[in-house]
């Protein structure tokens, strides 16, 4: 049974044009070397909620379920955010450590807590199956 891979890029300057995909390029060559077959490139800009769009598109293309990003995550804390029917006056933004729940023990240092925070959003990452 052969393998099929979508190559999903990040970037605005990606999507409008100003630098080449160079990257999924080389990619595609090097995945269809190792026998993968590449069904789709697919370009998104540097926003969370089509990066989720984009994700779920990909998912649904291949019959998966959506996937369900923890809100102790980046996406995962946007899309809660978004979709809080209690947040009066919606203000958009970037994505940043308050929106993300607290940690539930002390870390000293800022620097050392938004890693312990990226290091809890990475490991719960692992334990979805985004494949």
């Amino acid at each position: 049974m052969s393998h099929t891979v979508e190559i999903l890029s990040v970037g605005t300057e990606l999507l409008l044009g100003s630098i080449v995909n160079s990257d999924a390029q080389a990619l595609s060559r090097e995945l269809s070397c190792l026998g993968l077959n590449v069904l789709y490139h697919s370009v998104v800009g540097d926003n969370p909620g089509r990066l989720r769009a984009a994700v779920e598109l990909a998912r649904r293309l291949e019959g998966k379920e959506p996937a369900n990003f923890p809100q102790e995550t980046a996406i995962g804390a946007l899309a809660l955010y978004i979709s809080d029917q209690s947040v009066v006056n919606f203000q958009p933004m970037n994505v940043n450590f308050g929106l993300i729940p607290q940690l539930g023990y002390r870390v000293k240092g800022k620097r050392n807590k938004n890693a312990e925070i990226s290091r809890r959003a990475l490991e719960l990452l692992g334990t979805l199956d985004l494949a």
